[in-house]
């Protein structure tokens, strides 16, 4: 995994609300379409050298007036993600 293959689709699929990015993270806020909640992924790639290390979900990270962290999930692939999204990949060759 790497960024071509995992961020940029991830940009490219989802309701981005906002990106941060570090040089060891990179963090997206999305609306999820279904339960209309924000949600965030944390995408790890240590020593900036675009291999991506690791991957968490954080569900219903959003609610009106306040922001929490109830869970987080880490996820495989790209694939896994979508299917916890319940997103279609399109356009996403992992």
């Amino acid at each position: 995994m790497d960024f071509n293959n995992t961020i940029q689709p991830l940009l490219n699929n989802l309701d981005v609300v906002n990106v941060e990015e570090t040089k060891d993270q990179t963090i997206i806020d999305f609306n999820n379409p279904l339960c209309n909640h924000k949600e965030r992924v944390v995408i790890t790639h240590l020593n900036g050298n675009g291999k991506i290390d690791e991957i968490l979900y954080i569900p219903a990270y959003h609610k009106v007036g306040e922001m929490y962290t109830k869970e987080e999930y880490e996820m495989e692939d790209l694939e896994e993600l979508f299917l916890w999204i319940e997103l279609p990949m399109i356009g996403i060759n992992p």
